[in-house]
Protein backbone atom coordinates (compact mmCIF):
# COMPACT_ATOMS: atom_id res chain seq x y z
CA UNK A 1 0.00 0.00 0.00
CA UNK A 2 2.57 2.36 0.77
CA UNK A 3 4.60 1.68 -2.62
CA UNK A 4 1.16 2.24 -4.54
CA UNK A 5 1.11 5.69 -2.67
CA UNK A 6 4.46 6.48 -3.55
CA UNK A 7 6.07 6.02 -0.36
CA UNK A 8 8.99 4.31 -0.47
CA UNK A 9 10.50 4.37 3.40
CA UNK A 10 9.25 5.23 7.09
CA UNK A 11 10.22 8.78 8.21
CA UNK A 12 10.66 7.79 11.72
CA UNK A 13 12.44 5.85 13.67
CA UNK A 14 10.92 3.16 16.45
CA UNK A 15 8.17 1.10 16.70
CA UNK A 16 5.23 3.29 17.81
CA UNK A 17 6.20 5.90 15.23
CA UNK A 18 6.28 3.50 12.89
CA UNK A 19 2.38 2.00 13.53
CA UNK A 20 1.69 5.67 13.72
CA UNK A 21 2.71 6.07 10.26
CA UNK A 22 1.08 2.48 8.63
CA UNK A 23 -2.02 3.84 10.56
CA UNK A 24 -1.98 7.29 8.53
CA UNK A 25 -1.75 5.71 5.45
CA UNK A 26 -4.07 3.37 6.16
CA UNK A 27 -6.80 6.25 6.85
CA UNK A 28 -5.27 7.96 3.51
CA UNK A 29 -5.81 4.87 1.40
CA UNK A 30 -9.31 5.05 2.74
CA UNK A 31 -10.56 8.63 2.29
CA UNK A 32 -8.60 8.18 -1.21
CA UNK A 33 -10.70 4.88 -2.09
CA UNK A 34 -14.39 6.89 -0.64
CA UNK A 35 -13.12 10.33 -2.61
CA UNK A 36 -12.96 8.52 -5.68
CA UNK A 37 -16.37 6.56 -4.96
CA UNK A 38 -17.77 9.70 -3.89
CA UNK A 39 -16.25 10.85 -7.46
CA UNK A 40 -17.88 8.03 -9.38
CA UNK A 41 -21.25 8.15 -8.19
CA UNK A 42 -20.93 4.70 -6.64
CA UNK A 43 -22.08 5.68 -3.20
CA UNK A 44 -25.33 5.29 -2.73
CA UNK A 45 -25.67 1.86 -2.27
CA UNK A 46 -26.04 1.13 1.76
CA UNK A 47 -25.09 -2.33 3.43
CA UNK A 48 -29.10 -1.67 6.01
CA UNK A 49 -31.91 0.18 4.24
CA UNK A 50 -32.68 3.19 5.75
CA UNK A 51 -35.43 4.28 8.28
CA UNK A 52 -37.58 7.01 6.95
CA UNK A 53 -38.64 9.35 9.89
CA UNK A 54 -42.26 11.22 9.55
Amino acid sequence: MKQNMEFRRFLCKGKSNILAECILIAMAHNVNKFHNKIKNGKCRTYLYSTKNVA
